[in-house]
Protein backbone atom coordinates (compact mmCIF):
# COMPACT_ATOMS: atom_id res chain seq x y z
CA UNK A 1 0.00 0.00 0.00
CA UNK A 2 1.35 3.33 -0.70
CA UNK A 3 0.78 6.02 1.85
CA UNK A 4 -0.03 9.27 -0.09
CA UNK A 5 -1.73 12.66 1.72
CA UNK A 6 -3.13 14.49 -1.32
CA UNK A 7 -5.36 17.48 -0.11
CA UNK A 8 -7.73 16.72 -2.79
CA UNK A 9 -8.73 13.53 -1.78
CA UNK A 10 -8.65 13.79 1.88
CA UNK A 11 -10.82 17.06 1.67
CA UNK A 12 -13.63 16.60 -0.72
CA UNK A 13 -14.91 13.39 1.32
CA UNK A 14 -18.24 14.24 3.22
CA UNK A 15 -18.46 13.80 6.76
CA UNK A 16 -21.11 11.34 6.27
CA UNK A 17 -19.23 8.20 5.67
CA UNK A 18 -21.79 4.98 6.47
CA UNK A 19 -20.19 2.52 8.81
CA UNK A 20 -18.77 -0.55 7.45
CA UNK A 21 -21.53 -3.87 7.30
CA UNK A 22 -20.90 -6.93 9.15
CA UNK A 23 -20.66 -9.83 7.23
CA UNK A 24 -22.30 -13.20 8.51
CA UNK A 25 -20.06 -16.04 9.37
CA UNK A 26 -22.48 -19.05 9.58
CA UNK A 27 -20.41 -21.46 12.38
CA UNK A 28 -17.30 -19.35 12.51
CA UNK A 29 -13.88 -20.82 14.09
CA UNK A 30 -12.19 -20.13 16.42
CA UNK A 31 -9.89 -17.06 15.04
CA UNK A 32 -6.11 -16.89 15.95
CA UNK A 33 -3.87 -13.88 15.67
CA UNK A 34 -0.91 -15.23 13.53
CA UNK A 35 -2.99 -17.06 11.37
CA UNK A 36 -5.92 -15.14 10.75
CA UNK A 37 -5.57 -11.43 11.79
CA UNK A 38 -2.37 -10.54 11.41
CA UNK A 39 -2.12 -11.33 7.27
CA UNK A 40 -5.70 -8.94 7.71
CA UNK A 41 -3.76 -6.15 9.12
CA UNK A 42 -0.35 -6.47 7.28
CA UNK A 43 -2.43 -6.17 3.54
CA UNK A 44 -4.79 -2.99 5.03
CA UNK A 45 -2.79 -1.28 8.05
CA UNK A 46 0.81 -2.47 8.95
CA UNK A 47 2.21 0.22 6.30
CA UNK A 48 1.32 3.30 8.78
CA UNK A 49 0.86 0.98 12.58
CA UNK A 50 4.17 -0.86 12.44
CA UNK A 51 6.40 0.42 14.99
CA UNK A 52 9.48 -1.15 14.78
CA UNK A 53 9.31 -0.55 10.93
CA UNK A 54 9.59 2.93 11.56
CA UNK A 55 5.73 4.05 11.53
CA UNK A 56 2.90 4.09 14.12
CA UNK A 57 0.77 7.19 13.78
CA UNK A 58 -1.26 7.57 16.70
CA UNK A 59 1.50 6.08 19.11
CA UNK A 60 -0.62 2.72 17.80
CA UNK A 61 1.56 -0.44 16.85
CA UNK A 62 -0.51 -3.53 15.10
CA UNK A 63 2.30 -5.92 15.09
CA UNK A 64 1.11 -7.84 17.80
CA UNK A 65 -2.19 -8.42 20.30
CA UNK A 66 0.13 -7.14 23.53
CA UNK A 67 1.20 -4.08 21.47
CA UNK A 68 -2.29 -3.23 20.01
CA UNK A 69 -3.93 -4.07 23.96
CA UNK A 70 -1.44 -1.58 25.12
CA UNK A 71 -2.71 1.14 22.56
CA UNK A 72 -1.25 4.28 21.86
CA UNK A 73 -2.38 8.08 22.09
CA UNK A 74 -5.75 7.66 21.38
CA UNK A 75 -6.45 4.69 24.41
CA UNK A 76 -6.27 1.06 24.43
CA UNK A 77 -6.32 -0.58 21.11
CA UNK A 78 -8.76 -3.56 22.09
CA UNK A 79 -10.25 -5.04 25.06
CA UNK A 80 -10.29 -8.65 24.91
CA UNK A 81 -14.11 -10.24 24.73
CA UNK A 82 -14.97 -6.90 23.85
CA UNK A 83 -14.83 -6.62 20.00
CA UNK A 84 -17.56 -3.99 19.52
CA UNK A 85 -16.15 -1.70 21.89
CA UNK A 86 -12.84 -2.31 20.84
CA UNK A 87 -10.84 0.85 19.13
CA UNK A 88 -9.14 -0.59 16.73
CA UNK A 89 -12.52 -2.63 15.26
CA UNK A 90 -14.53 1.17 16.03
CA UNK A 91 -11.74 3.08 14.09
CA UNK A 92 -11.63 0.47 11.19
CA UNK A 93 -15.53 -0.59 10.89
CA UNK A 94 -16.16 3.44 10.52
CA UNK A 95 -17.93 3.63 13.55
CA UNK A 96 -15.93 6.30 15.08
CA UNK A 97 -13.20 8.53 13.91
CA UNK A 98 -10.38 9.08 13.29
CA UNK A 99 -11.03 6.43 10.29
CA UNK A 100 -8.84 3.59 9.58
CA UNK A 101 -7.49 3.96 6.90
CA UNK A 102 -7.88 7.60 6.46
CA UNK A 103 -9.79 8.14 3.01
CA UNK A 104 -7.45 8.10 0.31
CA UNK A 105 -5.08 6.34 2.22
CA UNK A 106 -5.90 2.49 1.36
CA UNK A 107 -8.14 0.30 1.07
CA UNK A 108 -10.46 -0.49 4.66
CA UNK A 109 -11.42 -3.32 5.56
CA UNK A 110 -13.95 -5.70 3.91
CA UNK A 111 -17.27 -6.55 5.67
CA UNK A 112 -15.39 -10.09 6.23
CA UNK A 113 -12.18 -8.97 7.43
CA UNK A 114 -13.77 -6.80 9.99
CA UNK A 115 -15.60 -9.43 11.24
CA UNK A 116 -13.07 -11.74 11.37
CA UNK A 117 -11.38 -8.76 13.85
CA UNK A 118 -14.66 -8.44 15.74
CA UNK A 119 -15.09 -11.97 16.45
CA UNK A 120 -11.30 -12.66 17.35
CA UNK A 121 -11.36 -10.18 19.85
CA UNK A 122 -14.98 -11.04 21.22
CA UNK A 123 -13.42 -14.72 21.13
CA UNK A 124 -10.64 -13.65 23.72
CA UNK A 125 -8.00 -12.15 21.22
CA UNK A 126 -5.84 -15.44 21.14
CA UNK A 127 -2.26 -14.89 19.49
CA UNK A 128 -1.88 -18.22 18.00
CA UNK A 129 0.73 -20.78 18.42
CA UNK A 130 3.22 -19.81 15.70
CA UNK A 131 5.55 -16.70 16.30
CA UNK A 132 5.41 -14.17 13.48
CA UNK A 133 7.87 -14.18 10.99
CA UNK A 134 10.49 -12.16 11.27
CA UNK A 135 10.86 -9.12 9.42
CA UNK A 136 14.27 -7.49 8.30
CA UNK A 137 13.67 -3.95 9.49
CA UNK A 138 17.01 -2.51 8.99
CA UNK A 139 16.39 -0.08 6.23
CA UNK A 140 13.17 0.66 7.27
CA UNK A 141 10.37 0.75 4.22
CA UNK A 142 11.17 -0.76 1.27
CA UNK A 143 10.22 1.82 -1.68
CA UNK A 144 9.77 0.93 -4.73
CA UNK A 145 10.14 3.09 -7.38
CA UNK A 146 6.92 5.16 -7.91
CA UNK A 147 5.15 5.01 -11.11
CA UNK A 148 5.06 7.43 -13.73
CA UNK A 149 1.26 8.95 -12.87
CA UNK A 150 2.47 8.79 -8.89
CA UNK A 151 5.09 11.34 -8.50
CA UNK A 152 2.95 14.49 -7.21
CA UNK A 153 5.02 17.28 -6.26
CA UNK A 154 3.05 17.55 -2.59
CA UNK A 155 5.63 20.65 -1.87
CA UNK A 156 8.24 22.90 -3.89
CA UNK A 157 10.29 25.50 -2.50
CA UNK A 158 12.68 28.27 -4.32
CA UNK A 159 16.04 29.15 -2.66
CA UNK A 160 16.05 32.83 -1.71
CA UNK A 161 18.59 33.13 -4.24
CA UNK A 162 16.44 32.11 -6.90
CA UNK A 163 18.91 29.38 -8.11
CA UNK A 164 17.48 25.99 -6.60
CA UNK A 165 14.28 24.30 -6.43
CA UNK A 166 13.44 21.60 -3.76
CA UNK A 167 10.96 19.60 -4.77
CA UNK A 168 9.19 16.06 -3.34
CA UNK A 169 9.58 13.20 -5.12
CA UNK A 170 8.65 9.80 -2.81
CA UNK A 171 9.98 9.59 -0.26
CA UNK A 172 13.25 12.02 -1.43
CA UNK A 173 13.73 15.68 -1.81
CA UNK A 174 15.11 16.46 -5.23
CA UNK A 175 16.93 19.36 -5.35
CA UNK A 176 17.00 20.83 -9.11
CA UNK A 177 18.92 23.73 -10.75
CA UNK A 178 16.18 26.25 -11.46
CA UNK A 179 17.34 26.93 -15.03
CA UNK A 180 17.88 23.50 -16.37
CA UNK A 181 16.10 21.61 -14.41
CA UNK A 182 18.88 19.18 -13.92
CA UNK A 183 18.91 17.78 -10.22
CA UNK A 184 21.47 18.28 -8.49
CA UNK A 185 21.11 16.15 -5.43
CA UNK A 186 18.25 13.88 -3.62
CA UNK A 187 17.88 14.33 0.32
CA UNK A 188 16.86 10.69 1.67
CA UNK A 189 16.74 9.13 5.10
CA UNK A 190 12.52 9.95 5.06
CA UNK A 191 10.04 7.35 6.22
CA UNK A 192 7.58 8.23 4.18
CA UNK A 193 6.49 10.86 1.49
CA UNK A 194 7.97 14.53 1.71
CA UNK A 195 4.99 16.28 2.68
CA UNK A 196 6.39 19.82 3.32
CA UNK A 197 9.77 21.41 2.40
CA UNK A 198 11.50 25.38 3.25
CA UNK A 199 14.33 27.30 2.40
CA UNK A 200 15.18 29.56 5.41
CA UNK A 201 14.79 33.05 4.35
CA UNK A 202 19.06 33.42 4.47
CA UNK A 203 19.40 30.76 2.43
CA UNK A 204 21.76 28.35 4.52
CA UNK A 205 19.13 25.74 5.09
CA UNK A 206 16.68 23.61 3.80
CA UNK A 207 13.77 21.72 5.95
CA UNK A 208 12.12 18.33 4.84
CA UNK A 209 9.23 17.07 6.38
CA UNK A 210 7.76 13.69 6.50
CA UNK A 211 6.03 11.08 8.95
CA UNK A 212 7.51 11.76 12.29
CA UNK A 213 10.29 14.16 11.90
CA UNK A 214 12.03 17.11 10.18
CA UNK A 215 15.46 16.88 8.31
CA UNK A 216 16.92 20.18 8.59
CA UNK A 217 20.13 20.50 5.76
CA UNK A 218 23.14 22.56 6.14
CA UNK A 219 22.70 24.06 2.10
CA UNK A 220 24.99 26.78 2.99
CA UNK A 221 27.78 25.32 0.37
CA UNK A 222 27.59 23.54 -3.09
CA UNK A 223 30.04 21.15 -1.86
CA UNK A 224 28.64 17.74 0.06
CA UNK A 225 26.27 18.65 3.16
CA UNK A 226 26.21 17.32 6.12
CA UNK A 227 24.17 15.11 7.76
CA UNK A 228 21.03 16.74 8.48
CA UNK A 229 19.61 17.81 12.58
CA UNK A 230 16.70 15.95 12.71
CA UNK A 231 13.22 17.61 14.34
CA UNK A 232 11.18 14.79 16.28
CA UNK A 233 9.16 13.40 17.73
CA UNK A 234 6.31 15.59 15.16
CA UNK A 235 3.18 14.08 16.19
CA UNK A 236 2.34 12.40 12.20
CA UNK A 237 2.87 14.04 9.67
CA UNK A 238 4.52 17.34 9.40
CA UNK A 239 2.22 19.08 6.63
CA UNK A 240 3.24 22.00 7.09
CA UNK A 241 7.41 23.75 7.63
CA UNK A 242 8.24 27.73 7.91
CA UNK A 243 11.00 29.56 8.92
CA UNK A 244 10.63 33.10 11.25
CA UNK A 245 11.83 35.89 8.91
CA UNK A 246 15.53 36.08 10.66
CA UNK A 247 15.54 32.22 9.81
CA UNK A 248 16.47 31.49 13.51
CA UNK A 249 13.05 29.39 14.60
CA UNK A 250 11.25 26.50 12.46
CA UNK A 251 7.84 26.04 13.01
CA UNK A 252 5.98 22.71 11.98
CA UNK A 253 2.69 21.97 12.16
CA UNK A 254 1.38 18.26 11.80
CA UNK A 255 -1.66 15.58 12.00
CA UNK A 256 -3.36 13.68 10.57
CA UNK A 257 -7.45 13.93 9.48
CA UNK A 258 -10.23 13.73 11.94
CA UNK A 259 -7.20 14.18 15.19
CA UNK A 260 -5.81 17.23 16.84
CA UNK A 261 -3.67 19.16 15.27
CA UNK A 262 -0.14 20.42 16.51
CA UNK A 263 2.21 23.19 16.25
CA UNK A 264 5.66 23.21 17.48
CA UNK A 265 8.55 25.75 17.71
CA UNK A 266 12.14 24.54 17.60
CA UNK A 267 15.63 26.37 17.24
CA UNK A 268 16.75 26.19 13.81
CA UNK A 269 20.66 26.35 14.97
CA UNK A 270 20.50 22.88 17.10
CA UNK A 271 17.36 22.03 16.53
CA UNK A 272 16.33 22.37 20.26
CA UNK A 273 12.18 22.24 20.89
CA UNK A 274 11.22 25.74 22.34
CA UNK A 275 7.24 25.06 22.40
CA UNK A 276 4.92 22.72 21.75
CA UNK A 277 1.20 23.23 21.05
CA UNK A 278 -0.59 19.54 21.00
CA UNK A 279 -3.92 20.63 20.04
CA UNK A 280 -3.41 23.89 18.30
CA UNK A 281 -6.58 23.14 16.01
CA UNK A 282 -9.29 20.27 16.02
CA UNK A 283 -7.87 18.81 12.98
CA UNK A 284 -4.38 18.16 10.85
CA UNK A 285 -2.86 21.43 10.02
CA UNK A 286 -2.12 22.40 6.93
CA UNK A 287 -0.16 25.39 6.53
CA UNK A 288 1.90 27.79 8.52
CA UNK A 289 3.00 31.49 8.27
CA UNK A 290 5.10 33.83 10.28
CA UNK A 291 4.24 38.02 9.85
CA UNK A 292 6.56 39.55 8.30
CA UNK A 293 7.71 41.30 11.26
CA UNK A 294 8.01 37.46 13.02
CA UNK A 295 5.48 38.34 16.06
CA UNK A 296 2.36 36.62 14.84
CA UNK A 297 2.84 32.87 13.33
CA UNK A 298 -0.66 32.28 11.17
CA UNK A 299 -2.07 28.55 11.03
CA UNK A 300 -4.63 26.79 8.87
CA UNK A 301 -6.09 23.51 9.65
CA UNK A 302 -8.87 21.03 8.37
CA UNK A 303 -11.14 22.27 11.10
CA UNK A 304 -11.96 25.10 8.38
CA UNK A 305 -10.53 27.33 10.93
CA UNK A 306 -7.46 30.53 10.52
CA UNK A 307 -5.49 31.17 13.83
CA UNK A 308 -2.72 33.65 14.72
CA UNK A 309 -0.46 32.92 17.74
CA UNK A 310 1.42 35.72 19.37
CA UNK A 311 5.07 34.05 18.85
CA UNK A 312 6.29 35.61 22.29
CA UNK A 313 4.11 33.17 24.27
CA UNK A 314 2.16 31.24 21.72
CA UNK A 315 -1.40 32.43 22.82
CA UNK A 316 -3.78 32.78 20.53
CA UNK A 317 -4.43 36.34 19.02
CA UNK A 318 -7.12 35.91 16.99
CA UNK A 319 -9.18 33.40 15.61
CA UNK A 320 -10.88 33.30 11.88
CA UNK A 321 -14.04 31.20 10.92
CA UNK A 322 -15.50 31.51 7.58
CA UNK A 323 -14.59 28.53 5.28
CA UNK A 324 -16.48 25.67 5.13
CA UNK A 325 -14.46 22.94 4.25
CA UNK A 326 -10.60 22.67 5.41
CA UNK A 327 -7.85 25.41 5.11
CA UNK A 328 -5.20 24.46 2.80
CA UNK A 329 -3.03 27.35 2.36
CA UNK A 330 -2.31 30.83 4.08
CA UNK A 331 -0.58 33.56 3.35
CA UNK A 332 0.23 37.32 4.87
CA UNK A 333 0.11 40.27 2.79
CA UNK A 334 3.70 42.23 3.04
CA UNK A 335 2.72 45.08 4.90
CA UNK A 336 1.57 42.27 7.58
CA UNK A 337 -2.56 43.71 7.58
CA UNK A 338 -3.85 40.79 5.89
CA UNK A 339 -4.59 37.22 5.68
CA UNK A 340 -5.00 35.09 2.64
CA UNK A 341 -6.45 31.55 3.22
CA UNK A 342 -6.81 29.29 0.43
CA UNK A 343 -10.18 26.56 1.07
CA UNK A 344 -11.37 22.98 0.20
CA UNK A 345 -14.65 25.07 -0.62
CA UNK A 346 -12.94 26.99 -3.55
CA UNK A 347 -13.14 29.93 -2.19
CA UNK A 348 -10.13 32.77 -1.52
CA UNK A 349 -10.47 34.48 1.21
CA UNK A 350 -8.87 37.61 2.56
CA UNK A 351 -8.90 38.64 6.00
CA UNK A 352 -8.52 41.99 8.25
CA UNK A 353 -6.19 40.73 10.87
CA UNK A 354 -6.82 43.14 13.09
CA UNK A 355 -10.31 43.55 13.45
CA UNK A 356 -10.67 39.55 12.74
CA UNK A 357 -12.98 40.29 9.63
CA UNK A 358 -12.96 39.22 6.48
CA UNK A 359 -12.81 41.79 3.91
CA UNK A 360 -13.41 39.65 0.76
CA UNK A 361 -14.43 36.04 -0.88
CA UNK A 362 -13.80 35.31 -4.25
CA UNK A 363 -15.57 32.07 -5.21
CA UNK A 364 -14.21 31.83 -9.26
CA UNK A 365 -11.96 28.51 -8.88
CA UNK A 366 -14.10 25.97 -9.78
CA UNK A 367 -11.92 23.15 -7.94
CA UNK A 368 -10.31 23.72 -4.31
CA UNK A 369 -7.81 26.37 -3.71
CA UNK A 370 -4.69 24.41 -3.20
CA UNK A 371 -2.28 26.85 -1.98
CA UNK A 372 -1.92 30.67 -1.62
CA UNK A 373 1.03 33.62 -1.39
CA UNK A 374 1.00 37.49 -2.02
CA UNK A 375 3.37 38.67 -4.42
CA UNK A 376 6.71 40.70 -2.87
CA UNK A 377 5.95 43.98 -2.68
CA UNK A 378 2.67 44.38 -4.09
CA UNK A 379 -1.30 44.13 -2.79
CA UNK A 380 -1.15 40.80 -5.28
CA UNK A 381 -1.96 37.32 -5.04
CA UNK A 382 -1.11 34.08 -6.55
CA UNK A 383 -3.33 31.11 -6.25
CA UNK A 384 -2.89 27.62 -7.28
CA UNK A 385 -6.18 24.81 -7.47
CA UNK A 386 -7.25 21.78 -8.74
CA UNK A 387 -8.41 23.11 -12.15
CA UNK A 388 -5.14 23.17 -13.39
CA UNK A 389 -5.01 26.87 -13.13
CA UNK A 390 -2.53 29.32 -11.53
CA UNK A 391 -4.45 32.90 -11.04
CA UNK A 392 -3.10 36.35 -10.04
CA UNK A 393 -6.17 38.30 -7.85
CA UNK A 394 -6.22 42.02 -6.60
CA UNK A 395 -5.94 42.05 -3.17
CA UNK A 396 -7.93 45.11 -2.67
CA UNK A 397 -10.60 43.97 -4.73
CA UNK A 398 -10.81 40.72 -5.61
CA UNK A 399 -10.69 40.78 -9.43
CA UNK A 400 -8.67 38.68 -11.55
CA UNK A 401 -5.58 40.13 -13.51
CA UNK A 402 -3.82 37.28 -14.80
CA UNK A 403 -4.16 33.17 -15.33
CA UNK A 404 -1.12 31.72 -15.38
CA UNK A 405 -1.30 29.05 -18.56
CA UNK A 406 0.41 25.93 -19.07
CA UNK A 407 -0.08 23.89 -15.98
CA UNK A 408 -0.98 20.26 -16.77
CA UNK A 409 -2.54 18.62 -14.41
CA UNK A 410 -4.10 19.29 -11.00
CA UNK A 411 -1.60 21.99 -9.04
CA UNK A 412 -0.81 20.96 -5.39
CA UNK A 413 1.63 23.45 -4.34
CA UNK A 414 3.47 26.88 -4.95
CA UNK A 415 5.89 29.35 -4.37
CA UNK A 416 7.20 32.90 -5.46
CA UNK A 417 11.08 34.14 -5.37
CA UNK A 418 11.91 37.03 -3.23
CA UNK A 419 12.25 39.68 -5.91
CA UNK A 420 8.17 37.75 -7.51
CA UNK A 421 9.83 37.80 -11.07
CA UNK A 422 9.42 33.73 -10.60
CA UNK A 423 6.12 32.04 -9.97
CA UNK A 424 6.38 28.20 -9.20
CA UNK A 425 3.80 25.81 -9.11
CA UNK A 426 3.99 21.67 -8.78
CA UNK A 427 1.32 19.40 -10.30
CA UNK A 428 0.20 16.19 -9.20
CA UNK A 429 2.29 14.67 -11.94
CA UNK A 430 5.25 15.92 -10.41
CA UNK A 431 6.33 18.61 -13.23
CA UNK A 432 7.30 21.86 -11.62
CA UNK A 433 6.04 25.16 -13.46
CA UNK A 434 7.72 28.16 -13.64
CA UNK A 435 6.23 31.98 -14.67
CA UNK A 436 7.12 35.18 -14.95
CA UNK A 437 6.15 37.10 -12.15
CA UNK A 438 5.67 40.43 -14.30
CA UNK A 439 3.23 39.32 -17.08
CA UNK A 440 2.14 35.66 -16.16
CA UNK A 441 3.94 33.95 -19.23
CA UNK A 442 5.56 30.42 -18.95
CA UNK A 443 9.46 30.57 -18.48
CA UNK A 444 9.45 26.64 -18.74
CA UNK A 445 8.78 23.31 -16.93
CA UNK A 446 10.72 20.74 -15.11
CA UNK A 447 9.82 17.37 -15.04
CA UNK A 448 12.53 15.80 -13.02
CA UNK A 449 14.53 12.85 -12.58
CA UNK A 450 15.77 10.95 -9.42
CA UNK A 451 19.37 11.84 -8.85
CA UNK A 452 21.43 9.69 -6.44
CA UNK A 453 20.78 9.86 -2.96
CA UNK A 454 24.00 10.91 -0.61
Amino acid sequence: MIHLAIWTIIFTTGDDVPPIPLADIPNPPTFVFDKDIYPILESKCLTCHDKEGGLAEGDLDLTSVEAMTRGGKHGVGLTSGQGEESLIFLRSSRRLKPFMPPDGEGDPLTSEELTKLKLWIDQGAKPGENAMPAKDRSKGIAWESLPTGLMPALAIALSPDGTRVACSRGNVALVLDATSGTAITSLGGQTDFVQSLAWSPDGQKLAVGSHGQVRLWNVATDSAWPEPIVLQPISERANTITFSPDSLTIAVGAGVPSASGEITLWQSADGKEIKRLAEAHSDLVTSLAFRPDGQLLASSSADKFVKVFKVADCSVAKSLEGHTAAVLGIAWSPDGKQIASAGADSALKIWNVEAGEQSASITDHKQEVTAVRFLPGKQEIMTTAGDWLGRIWNANDGKLLRTLPGASDFLLSLDVSADGKVLLAGSQTGDVHLWNGEDGQPIRTLSPAPAPTP
